[in-house]
């Protein structure tokens, strides 16, 4: 008789077991069905057919650029490669020199009184302006293949807004040189002179591949020529503004001199002094001229 009080006990207690396990499930669908509605009704008809967000996955950098400079003073850029972004601000000068596979870019939101260029291979330099300088902005010198200078402002400039004024002493010929989208006004000599020449013992600073497209020049009083070519081979010159030229000149100019061989066309000139083109065609080959 015992033994069965004790099995009634242990057969009792399994069913409460079973109860309390029973009236917390029930509890707990309960509490799911209750919140799930609650949580529904808070949702647009959009929302709900909306479906579930993609894993957008890890966040990348914009660009793979180095920041240099200082806002301020002279900044030296040599002997380098990657992408740099100059830090805003008003420079005294910026020099780029003896580097490749370089872009060097100063967002729109870079001012220097000059920038030196020299000894540069594959690369791009954008984004600057340069104001208020009685002298020359953009000087480059030596020996430059595969160069890009694009996206400048110049104004009120005393000389020449980019002048390449060794070139009668280089020998040898550069390649793919590049001024694109260039807004210049009120500059005192040409926006644009690369001093090449042809000899007696062969040509003198010779580019070949020479590209000059989408510039706009305006308000020069007497530059003579805008665009100054010494000696060109393959040039491409093309969709480019001049206006308001040569207003306190009366040489017999040409607002472009090109020395070489190429192509010209799209471009639009107005309210000039001169000729709009002066081309002394010639090619480039083995023989003496």
């Amino acid at each position: 008789e015992m033994a069965n009080n004790i099995t009634k006990k242990i057969v009792l207690y399994l069913v409460l077991i079973f109860v309390l396990i029973f009236v917390q499930a029930q509890l707990s669908i309960g509490i799911t069905m209750i919140t799930k509605p609650d949580l529904v009704s808070h949702l647009t008809a959009d929302e709900l057919n909306q479906s579930p967000p993609s894993n957008p996955g890890p966040t990348r950098p914009s660009k793979d650029f180095v920041r240099i400079g200082k806002g301020t003073g002279d900044l030296v850029i040599s002997n380098k490669t990657g992408k740099y972004v100059i830090e805003p601000g008003n420079y005294n000068s910026i020099s780029i020199t003896s580097s490749k596979d370089i872009t060097v870019d100063g967002k729109g939101e870079v001012y220097s009184k000059t920038l030196n260029v020299s000894g540069l291979n594959n690369a791009t330099i954008e984004g600057l302006n340069f104001k208020d300088n009685p002298f020359r902005a953009v000087i480059i010198s030596g020996v430059n293949n595969n160069l890009n200078i694009q996206n400048l402002t110049l104004k009120n400039i005393g000389d020449a807004g980019i002048g390449w004024f060794d070139m009668k002493e280089q020998s040898a010929t550069m390649k793919n040189i590049c001024f694109k989208n260039i807004t210049a006004d009120n500059v005192g000599w040409s926006t644009i002179y690369l001093e090449g020449d042809l000899t007696e013992a062969g040509p003198r600073g010779l580019i070949d591949g020479l590209e000059i497209a989408n510039i706009k020049v305006t308000n020069c009083k007497a530059p003579g020529s805008v665009v100054y070519i010494g000696m060109a081979e393959n040039a491409d010159i093309h969709d480019n503004l001049i206006d308001n030229i040569n207003s306190e000149n009366n040489n017999h100019n040409g607002i472009y001199f090109i020395r070489g061989n190429g192509r010209f066309y799209n471009n639009t000139t107005t309210n000039f002094q001169g000729n709009v083109v002066r081309w002394w065609n010639c090619s480039v080959g083995s023989k003496k001229p």
